[in-house]
């Protein structure tokens, strides 16, 4: 197989995984939405406060394990690219997680 049809074809792949990541992300933000719509309301009908809120920050906890999953996925295809253009990548330091701007600043 001549070499442009290979590096076609892994550039494929890559959109593929691509859109599957995008997938992802969508039902992580459906489920962000879920999680908001627990805590809108002033009153909680019928359930404990603290409960509602332990349900929503259960869910995005999930959300964000989600996300940085998919970050870390989004390294790994760029450095797939990368070589197969023949473009090294160079060592990249990644931290996910929570910001808190009081102690970090960001």
């Amino acid at each position: 197989m001549p070499n442009n049809e290979i590096v076609a074809r892994i550039l494929s792949i890559v959109a593929d995984e691509q859109g599957f990541l995008a997938s992802i992300l969508s039902a992580e933000a459906d489920k962000a939405a879920a999680s908001a719509a627990l805590i809108t309301p002033l009153t909680f009908e019928g359930e404990d406060p603290n409960v509602v809120l332990n349900k929503a920050l259960t869910i995005e906890q999930a959300v964000v394990a989600v996300v940085e999953a998919v970050a870390i996925k989004e390294f790994a295809i760029a450095a797939k690219v990368a070589a197969v253009l023949g473009r090294p990548t160079a060592p990249v330091a990644l931290t996910l997680g929570i910001c808190n701007t009081g102690s970090t600043g960001c």
